[in-house]
């Protein structure tokens, strides 16, 4: 029988009898709004506005659980035109393109990795694949070591999810070389053994590059969230992202356990650093003096992020400290490094002298102005008196802080009621 579709519907899906329409209503409205949808998105290409990507998500996905066939048949049927312009936009078909689609049904591939695998065949660094990935969870590895040309760009890091119990040194994401990613969630699972989120190790592999995340999101529940060992010529971007790990400080990085390395980057920007069960938002090892090595040099830059734990580890592999020292080590701090709630990754705060004449009251006690002062420690360098500038470094005694202050005291009666040149140097606990 004919069921009372609209007067502008089509006679091929006025036709049409089918279990799966519920209601003639219902169904005809899916009809419109995956067909709206498509035409939108192939107007975008068409004018210039898109490459012509989100046309070959709309045409090889199934918007509101609509099986790829069963649209595919009425949208033909609906408008012969636009199907002609979705394949004039020339991304439906695989062969050797630029942009590849990854989606759990209607992609042009249903893994990451078979896109992956198809992409290695004739990409380059130069020549590079993107490969867009839809909506949903993926549970696979993406192991690009070395990369060898190709960038990853998901629907959202809340909403595509690469998941994994990967074991060390694999992990969801374990890439050296040069790559872009954005817009992914990646996890390694509970059963996961001893193994990051994310991993860059260029003792694995020595391939220069530069690898950057752009709103992409790392959790790790059995180490911290990224492990970056870098190389020779070898840099990590995060920016806009989320890391966050359990029982392991988020953040991990070290330099490259050899003499005279250089151009070893981390930058970390914009970024949320979560830590649950951990006292530190970050460890970074000079893993070349660790070893005995020398003249490895890192750089780090960490700008306007925020973390509820703003302790971290330095160690040298005979000196641990709370933050980056300004001298004698060859991992340091980008003088940008500013903003963030991290103490001891903000250059002007995390090794700080403070310095100047003081006055002292009646009981031996001063006070000196300290931003942070409550997340540092302190050390007297010099202290002299005003008058005679004899040293009286040994009479002091820190008598307490509060939140930009500092009090000292001196046993030294003869400064009472006086001033005294000091030099304090602060640094983040």
């Amino acid at each position: 029988m004919t069921l009372p579709w609209r007067s502008n519907t089509t006679p091929e899906i006025a036709a049409e009898v089918d279990s799966r329409y519920e209601t003639p209503g219902g169904a005809q409205n899916k009809v419109d709004t995956a067909y709206d949808t498509l035409l939108h998105l192939l107007k975008l290409a068409v004018n210039g506005m898109s490459d012509g990507s989100e046309a070959a998500i709309a045409r090889n996905s199934t918007p509101y659980g609509i099986t790829y066939d069963w649209l595919k048949d009425r949208l033909d049927a609906a408008d012969v035109k636009h199907i002609q312009l979705s394949s004039d936009v020339g991304y439906l078909g695989v062969d050797n393109r630029n942009i590849l689609t990854v989606a759990k049904i209607g992609g042009q591939f249903s893994t990451i990795n078979d896109a992956i695998d198809y992409a290695s065949s004739y990409c380059t660094t130069t020549n590079r694949v993107t490969i867009l990935v839809a909506t949903g969870f993926y549970e696979e590895e993406i192991i690009l070591v070395p990369n060898p040309g190709i960038d990853i760009i998901g629907s959202g890091c809340d909403s595509t999810t690469v998941s994994h119990s990967s074991v060390y040194p694999n992990a969801p994401i374990y890439t050296v070389g040069g790559g872009y990613f954005q817009d992914i969630g990646f996890v390694c699972s509970v059963s996961g053994v001893n193994s990051y989120a994310f991993h860059f190790e260029s003792q694995m592999d020595a391939t220069a590059g530069l690898v950057k995340f752009v709103n992409c999101s790392f959790l790790s529940y059995n180490n911290s969230g990224v492990g970056i060992g870098l190389g020779q010529d070898t840099g990590v971007q995060f920016v806009g992202c989320d890391i966050a790990s359990v029982g392991h400080p988020p953040v991990y990085a070290h330099n490259y356990p050899a003499n005279n390395v250089s151009n070893q980057l981390l930058e970390i920007r914009n970024t949320k650093i979560t830590g649950y069960g951990t006292l530190l938002c970050a460890r970074i090892d000079d893993a070349a003096k660790m070893s005995s090595y020398s003249n490895s040099k890192m750089t780090i830059t960490v700008a306007n992020c925020e973390s509820g734990i703003p302790s971290i580890e330095y160690n040298n592999g005979s000196t641990k400290l709370s933050y980056i020292p300004k001298t004698g080590t060859d991992i340091t701090l980008n003088p940008d490094s500013a903003n963030t709630h991290i103490l001891g990754f903000n250059y002007k705060e995390a090794e700080s002298m403070i310095g100047g004449v003081s006055f002292v009251d009646g009981q031996g006690y001063f006070t000196i102005s300290v931003k942070s002062a409550d997340l540092r420690n302190y050390a007297v360098t010099t202290a002299v008196r005003a008058d005679d500038n004899v040293d009286i470094s040994s009479t002091l005694t820190l008598a307490g802080k509060g939140e930009n202050y500092v009090v000292y005291v001196t046993s030294d009666t003869t400064v009472r009621q006086h001033g005294i040149n000091i030099n304090i140097k602060a640094t983040a606990k």
